[in-house]
């Protein structure tokens, strides 16, 4: 009776080898794989600032947005307009990404092709404002920057709002 329940604890312990073996192996294999894949997966999540630097898109820091705020830079919020209404940037625009077709041939008349534009969201999970941003520049516009921080960044600072 001893010898075969030896027997059946090696049985067991192989194939629990095997199973750590065959997922080891399968691991490695989607490793390969999506290395050498077109449409591969991260395997570290770029952050917002990478992400805008691939993108072209300049991003700016909350020093650096309030400098342009202070020298009168236009700024899009790119919010909701229901929490834009609630509370914005002091002197912002709304242009809610969601409604871009209904709420852009609106706004086009008030903003150059030329003119510095900074848009902003909620913060930085937010990615309206690169969405935003991508169809502004889409449509020739050539200054365009994106607050990282967005509202909530600028109202933990206590700077202008309405």
């Amino acid at each position: 009776m001893a010898l075969k329940s030896n027997h059946r604890g090696l049985v067991r312990r192989l194939k629990v080898g095997e199973i750590v073996l065959i997922t080891v192996i399968s691991c490695c294999i989607g490793v390969v794989f999506n290395f050498f894949w077109v449409n591969r997966i991260p395997f570290v999540t770029p952050s917002k600032a990478e992400l805008y630097a691939e993108k072209n898109i300049p991003s700016l820091t909350l020093k650096d947005t309030k400098e342009m705020y202070d020298l009168g830079v236009i700024f899009l919020d790119a919010r909701e307009a229901a929490d834009y209404e609630l509370k914005h940037i002091k002197g912002a625009l709304s242009l809610p990404v969601s409604h871009f077709e209904l709420y852009y041939p609106k706004m086009k008349k008030m903003l150059s092709k030329d003119a510095e534009i900074i848009v902003y969201c909620a913060g930085e999970e937010c990615g309206a404002s690169l969405h935003l941003a991508e169809e502004l520049i889409a449509l020739s516009y050539k200054n365009i920057k994106v607050f990282l921080g967005g509202w909530v960044e600028w109202n933990k600072a206590e700077f202008p709002a309405e």
